[in-house]
């Protein structure tokens, strides 16, 4: 599978917040984030290694299934996702550790032009799997390497069902040495269309971050100028006070600018993509409509919920449910 033809997450996530714009997050309960784009909740600890791990798993997986028990699965090999993270700087054991604590947070999401995300996780388990990875002429020294299979939380599914996709390598962002700025590069990438003159510095650290002030602010400031080098090779360019996106030609950069893909038919890839859409074990269903039955966690949508860009839901990808009260 080419890598332009990969999701690697959705818009409402970095537009809502859902991962605090810190690499060390606190653990938060009961706390409503509320921007103009929505607003989002997490009980637990998401923070920038957390969205690294989660779009990490959704870039590198081999095969999307449907399992026996009726969920949307990944087949991952996690070597893959060790070295798109920080270019492997970080063990395996710590990659567990991060995934294990995406399946212990329970987000909620609200905003006007996706629906209602209620008590649901983004993924809700890993397991490894009988298959081994394809390595041919290489050595495992540390014993038999196998591939992990990770279920997906409605939430994700839910996204992936309503959401507009965004295509690019996460592995560029994972390399920033600060969350705030991978947090601004995620943003920025949720935008295809520039505000004339770009954006203000301050702008954008309380777009990720919310209000801040005297030496909170300073330090973000100087954080995200000391990661300009690595913006730049992503496509982000800080001039004085002024933040902008740089359209760079083909290849000239380390990912794509266009993290939004524009061609026709970009919102069948993913789950129910040709080729790529096989069973892991049992038969397989003709969509995800068994994933969607599945209660817990609970996702609903608002009544009528708006379609993708297409004007239509995503092939392969039934809605997770109906209903949902108000905030």
């Amino acid at each position: 599978m080419a890598e332009r033809d990969r999701i690697t997450t959705t818009l409402i996530p970095a537009r809502v917040r859902l991962f605090q714009p810190t690499q060390r997050p606190i653990a938060t309960r009961g706390e409503w984030v509320e921007t103009s784009w929505g607003r989002c909740r997490v009980d637990g600890r998401l923070g920038q290694r957390h969205a690294d791990v989660y779009e990490a798993l959704l870039f590198v997986a081999d095969e999307w299934a449907i399992g026996e028990d009726g969920g949307a699965w990944l087949l991952v090999d996690p070597a893959k996702v060790r070295r798109r993270i920080a270019r492997g700087q970080h063990s395996t054991a710590r990659i567990q550790e991060w995934v294990a604590e995406l399946m212990q947070a329970v987000v909620w999401i609200r905003a006007a032009s996706l629906g209602v995300v209620e008590e649901s996780a983004l993924l809700s388990d890993r397991q490894d799997a009988d298959h081994l990875p394809d390595h041919p002429g290489k050595v495992v020294r540390s014993g038999e390497r196998r591939l992990w299979r990770v279920r997906l939380g409605s939430a994700t599914v839910f996204l992936l069902q309503h959401d507009l996709p965004l295509s690019y390598d996460p592995g560029p962002i994972t390399q920033l040495a600060h969350g705030i700025s991978q947090a601004i590069a995620r943003h920025v990438l949720t935008h295809k269309v520039l505000p004339v003159g770009g954006w203000t510095v301050d702008g954008l650290i309380g777009a990720v971050a919310g209000p801040l002030a005297g030496s909170d602010r300073r330090n973000a400031r100087r954080n995200l100028r000391a990661d300009a080098e690595g913006l730049g090779a992503i496509g982000v360019s800080i001039d004085g006070d002024r933040v902008t996106r740089v359209l760079q030609r083909p290849g000239s950069v380390l990912q794509r600018p266009g993290g939004v893909p524009q061609r026709p038919g970009v919102c069948r890839l993913g789950p129910g993509r040709s080729g790529s859409f096989r069973p892991l074990q049992g038969p397989e269903p003709a969509t995800l409509e068994a994933a969607a039955q599945v209660k817990t966690p609970a996702v609903a949508s608002e009544p009528n919920p708006p379609q993708s860009l297409e004007g239509r839901a995503r092939p392969g990808l039934a809605p997770v449910g109906a209903g949902g009260g108000q905030p």
